[in-house]
């Protein structure tokens, strides 16, 4: 089950940026393992 959305409606958002090599990837992976990033989303911006 997701959690519900804020009572603002407004959704939170973290931006991950960082030098090449710095372990972005890494991280990401991680957390996503994490039960409680079921519902998350990700978007990926190769500018």
């Amino acid at each position: 089950m997701s959690d519900p959305e804020p009572a603002d409606g407004l959704v939170p958002v973290t931006i991950l940026t960082g030098f090449l090599g710095s372990g972005k990837t890494t991280l990401l992976n991680r957390l996503l393992k994490q039960p409680s990033m079921a519902g998350a989303a990700v978007i990926v911006n190769e500018f």
